[in-house]
């Protein structure tokens, strides 16, 4: 990637972070303006490449200020304005902008942009979103409906002082300061439908992700079923506390998140599949990287999931070009397109943590090789060296993850789990099967005459998902596996990460003095 462009989209994440933390609260029309004054002097200051580099600076500064100012700060109308901690009863007019979720326990959970508030007395144009629980087995909404409902708003819940989490901060951390419960007696009518383009592609998704969960839970039943709806189409409804406890206290909660490793596990999937059949290679290049897109907001669009459709489909793009692969540009190109449209993603804790992987892989990984003494350059061909190379290789990126992101589970989950790399040595396989055997199961469970295969992959699955279940939860049971900290401290975060990339440098400068 072009330097410039990375400086440019940094000073746009820069805009975003600045703009939340010291509260530039810019009027959206002076900044509107003020980026029409930008492209105006851009135009006319071409020929002066200093200017136009410093314009161009300030431009994609401003603009992340706009973009924050647009989508996150509340506007005059907004209608938590209306809302206190004592719950109102009104109704709500407004369009469900993301995919419903609970239906299995009857606690549907989605988000409203909302449009209009009706009381008893009056009639309100409203802005905002607003983060509905309707208490229902029987009502059935999808993403794209236009609602009316009825039942009460207040604002979120603060965070209790011996709690970790703090549910008010996590949903303005998505631009939400609403909360509304409805009930089965209220008012609930879907009264039109999105006619926009996303909206229905969202919508069409949404449709074949409710289809892919009737195939599984036709074959899957219990705890198996519920961890492959959660590792394959990012549904967590099923999990009990019990199995997020596990999977927490063993460090292997990533694998029941939709992530980079699973975007990429289905994206090798799905490109052997294109070879066997002997597909072009760059039009390969290019279904491959429609797929995982649409695979990617199938699973729900989380940002990790995002990140990896986004990654990868540069990636493949610059392999059917016959271009280097930029890793460091193509994530910060991610996270720009990512934050452009929903700029409330980069305070969340998952994109954090999801980009946060990358640079560790990127950075970290060649400084613990050094330290490890891996000479990956000494393993030959043969089978005992390519199960070498996986292992150490495992090894060497796990550790690095681990020391990367070790700091922010610590501060925002208050555990430490010292067996990590070793449990995701057995995850991480095992994690690969799970998805190869249940993405067969999903094509060959729909034709009722494949049923002997599905039996089959369904046999083979509920093996290997509780012979896994089995290994991390006698991990679980060891002396130290997991410690909860109960004490939390953003200095020592920010020591922490200074320290390490002054080793970081350090480590860069010797060898590139020895190079």
């Amino acid at each position: 990637m072009n330097k410039n462009l990375l400086i440019f989209i940094m000073l746009f994440l820069a805009a975003i972070l600045s703009a939340r933390f010291f509260n530039l609260d810019f009027n959206p029309g002076i900044t509107a303006l003020f980026i029409a004054l930008f492209l105006v002097s851009l135009v006319i200051s071409r020929e002066r490449n200093k200017i136009f580099f410093i314009l161009l600076c300030l431009l994609f500064f401003t603009l992340g200020i706009y973009r924050y100012s647009t989508e996150i700060i509340r506007k005059q109308n907004d209608i938590s304005y209306l809302a206190s901690e004592k719950p109102k009863e009104v109704i709500l007019k407004g369009l469900v902008i993301e995919d419903p979720e609970g239906y299995e326990t009857g606690r549907i959970r989605f988000t409203l942009r909302a449009a209009k508030m009706f009381t008893d007395d009056d009639e309100v144009r409203v802005t905002g979103k607003v983060f509905i629980k309707v208490l229902s087995y029987d009502k059935r909404v999808q993403i794209g409906d236009i609602l009316v409902l009825g039942g009460k708003i207040q604002l979120p819940e603060k965070g209790r002082p011996d709690s970790t989490f703090d549910w008010r901060k996590y949903l303005e951390a998505r631009g939400i300061f609403t909360c509304m419960a409805s009930r089965d007696h209220d008012i609930f009518s879907i009264i039109g439908r999105s006619k926009s383009i996303p909206m229905n592609i969202k919508r069409c998704l949404f449709s074949l992700r409710q289809k892919a969960k009737r195939v599984l839970g036709r074959y899957m039943y219990g705890e198996e079923g519920a961890i492959l709806e959660s590792v394959v189409l990012g549904s967590r409804e099923g999990l009990s506390n019990e199995v997020k406890k596990t999977f927490s206290r063993t460090g292997t909660m990533h694998i029941l998140a939709v992530s980079g490793l699973h975007i990429g596990i289905v994206g090798l999937m799905f490109m052997w599949v294109l070879k066997i059949v002997r597909c072009p290679k760059r039009i390969m290049y290019y279904i491959a990287i429609a797929f995982i897109c649409m695979f990617a907001v199938l699973t729900g669009g989380r940002a990790s999931s995002l990140r990896a459709a986004i990654m990868g489909s540069l990636v493949l793009l610059a392999l059917s070009r016959g271009q280097k692969i930029d890793t460091v540009g193509t994530l910060v190109l991610s996270a720009f397109l990512i934050t452009f449209p929903d700029p409330s993603q980069i305070f969340q804790i998952g994109f954090i943590l999801s980009f946060m992987a990358v640079l560790s892989i990127i950075y970290i990984t060649p400084l613990v090789e050094h330290a490890l003494n891996i000479k990956l350059s000494r393993l030959n061909g043969n089978v005992i060296g390519r199960v070498t190379l996986f292992f150490t290789k495992s090894i060497s990126v796990s550790t690095s993850v681990w020391i990367g992101i070790f700091p922010l589970i610590l501060l925002y989950f208050n555990l430490i789990t010292p067996y990590v790399v070793i449990v995701n040595l057995i995850a991480v396989p095992a994690l690969f099967l799970m998805v190869f055997l249940v993405i067969l199961l999903l094509f060959v469970g729909w034709a009722s005459f494949m049923r002997p295969v599905a039996s089959l992959l369904t046999a083979l699955l509920n093996f290997i998902i509780s012979t896994f279940l089995q290994i991390i939860r006698n991990f679980e049971r060891l002396p130290f596996s997991y410690i909860e900290i109960s004490a939390r401290n953003s200095i020592i975060v920010y020591a922490y990460y200074f320290v390490l990339i002054l080793v970081l440098i350090c480590y860069n400068k010797k060898t590139s003095k020895v190079a």
